[in-house]
């Protein structure tokens, strides 16, 4: 397929290409590792210890955010190898290399909404007595924030990268801003969702128990 950007604006892509895969490797699994770690002791020693029902976060947040660690990293080892191809004009490449950009923000958005609900939300005055507040001088964004801010910039980089008027690129800006933020939330419906199943389940399991005792 012929190119539609200049060659300036192909140069610019590889570089980013280049910079984003040595970030996805190296910076966005950090910051994620981060956060996971803050995450799961507020979860842990804040939380549970309080309102058992908490738990489930635990082995869904680990999983979650294993999975995005992995993928970040493919996506930014593929990124690297193919700037090379998008130096040289080459579509296919330009569009790869925008998905693994949106993979990186969209990971961002997954990772940050957690934080906003286990770690700087106050439940000390909800129902359950004995829950703590948040730690005092806790940065109300995640360390994973900046994952989310630089994959949206390397995004925004591969799709205005063309030939195109500004009007065009404004439309298009619309709709792939909100594809990226509508897979956000997809993401982490399904989080809450099999959270909520492990939840639930082990209600049934817990009543199970008691009915198999009173009947013995």
């Amino acid at each position: 397929m012929k190119s539609n950007s200049s060659e300036l604006q192909r140069k610019i892509m590889a570089v980013t290409a280049v910079i984003a895969g040595l970030m996805m490797i190296y910076v966005f699994p950090e910051q994620a590792m981060r956060t996971l770690k803050i995450a799961l002791e507020n979860v842990m020693e804040r939380l549970i210890p309080y309102d058992p029902d908490f738990y489930t976060a635990v082995p869904i947040l680990s999983t979650t955010y294993g999975i995005w660690m992995v993928l970040l990293a493919l996506c930014g080892a593929l990124s690297i190898c193919i700037a090379p191809a998008i130096w040289q004009g080459k579509e296919w490449a330009r569009a790869t290399a925008m998905g693994m950009m949106a993979v990186a923000a969209v990971a961002g958005m997954t990772m940050l909404i957690p934080w906003m609900v286990l770690v700087v939300a106050d439940y000390s005055q909800g129902p359950v007595a004995g829950i703590l507040p948040p730690p005092e001088g806790l940065s109300m964004l995640p360390p994973v924030f900046w994952t989310l801010v630089f994959g949206l910039a390397f995004y925004y980089v591969f799709l205005f990268a063309d030939k195109e008027t500004a009007k065009q690129k404004f439309i298009r800006f619309i709709p792939y801003t909100f594809l990226g933020i509508v897979a956000g939330m997809v993401f982490m419906n399904a989080q809450h969702g099999v959270r909520y199943f492990i939840f639930y389940s082990r209600i049934s399991d817990n009543e199970s128990t008691k009915s198999i005792n009173t009947a013995g």
